[in-house]
């Protein structure tokens, strides 16, 4: 297991140096990549989408039972890069020269359109990003610019957004309403029993809590991440012994995954790492801003980068993001030359 989550991790050695071997990113290509991303995510939630209304009465009876409408990959993953592309296209609005707030511009309508499909997917951790970057990154511009617009008009959006999908959204009412209910069934889980593993958040709270109890027992360098999944299964088998092998998960939350695999240690080394765009550009990169902050938002609730393909996404627009934001330092250290 030891050897196989190091071939898994290869990306976050490999990915980093082949990026930084193309030197800084300019501007101008930098949107194209986001431009392409946003195209091709826009592509998958048309299909998606059309799915969706030919199946409107069938798929919207899933959200009764933690099921979302069908996609490509993992809902949650999909979810995430749902509203990632759709704050991409409000980021490329904001800070690319050539586009205009009119309504000719179709970047406009293309990003609505992907903030309204994240709303009809309704997974929570995907919304949540969605709101919580967004806010970060109209933040940053607004700190820039000295207006606060921004802000004012997202606080009151978001509230019209949130009512309005729940009173019209067939998909965001059921599930919203399965929420409650599930969450109800956690504060009886100790004493109810009864096929408990068929709740989704049951399984979640179950597997942050198993994490918990590791870190308790190997606080400093955790269980090892060799270890770790049968590390997990001892804890299942003693507080939940009627959870089925298919849902005994490993910690679903990155945060509780990285501490109990490393403990307080590596945990801290592991996201001071991660997070050292932040650190290296002052918090002066709308960018990394917006992105990280989605990153720390969905660590909460999901191991977002333990999978291939999420860790591949994850590092490749950090590490182009890291590179358009050296480009404007390399262009200011060229200035303050030329002006000297």
């Amino acid at each position: 297991m030891w050897l196989s989550r190091c071939k898994t991790n290869i990306p976050f050695l490999i990915l980093p140096i082949g990026w930084y071997a193309l030197g800084p990113v300019d501007k101008k290509v930098f949107y194209e990549i986001l431009q392409c991303f946003i195209a091709v995510t826009s592509v998958s939630a048309l299909v998606v989408g059309a799915s969706y209304l030919i199946h409107f009465e069938e798929y919207n009876k899933l959200y009764h039972a933690a099921k979302t409408i069908p996609t490509p990959i993992l809902h949650v993953r999909y979810s995430f890069y749902l509203a990632l592309a759709g704050l991409f296209s409000l980021y490329l609005l904001l800070y690319d020269d050539r586009q205009k707030w009119t309504i000719k511009n179709p970047w406009i309508w293309i990003g609505f359109f992907l903030i309204f499909s994240s709303h009809v997917l309704a997974v929570r951790s995907g919304l949540l990003v969605l709101y919580v970057s967004g806010f970060f990154l109209l933040t940053a511009y607004s700190a820039k610019h000295k207006n606060w617009t921004p802000i004012v008009a997202l606080v009151i959006g978001s509230i019209l957004t949130l009512s309005s999908s729940y009173l019209l959204l067939p998909s965001v009412k059921n599930k919203v309403d399965y929420v409650i209910r599930d969450l109800k069934k956690i504060r009886s889980v100790q004493t109810d029993k009864y096929e408990r593993y068929h709740y989704s958040d049951v399984l979640r709270w179950s597997s942050i809590q198993s994490g918990w109890r590791i870190v308790k027992e190997h606080p400093v360098f955790g269980s090892g991440i060799g270890d770790i999944e049968n590390e997990m299964n001892k804890m299942y088998e003693q507080y939940y012994p009627d959870f089925p092998p298919e849902v005994r998960f490993n910690p679903i939350g990155q945060y509780m995954f990285t501490l109990a695999a490393f403990g307080v240690i590596g945990f801290l080394l592991y996201y001071y790492f991660l997070f050292y765009a932040l650190f290296y550009t002052r918090l002066k990169d709308p960018f990394l801003i917006m992105f990280l902050s989605g990153l720390m938002v969905l660590f909460l609730a999901e191991s977002a980068i333990e999978l291939q393909l999420g860790k591949i996404m994850t590092l490749s627009f950090l590490c182009i993001g890291i590179l358009q934001a050296r480009q404007g330092y390399a262009s200011k250290k060229y200035h303050l030359m030329v002006d000297k």
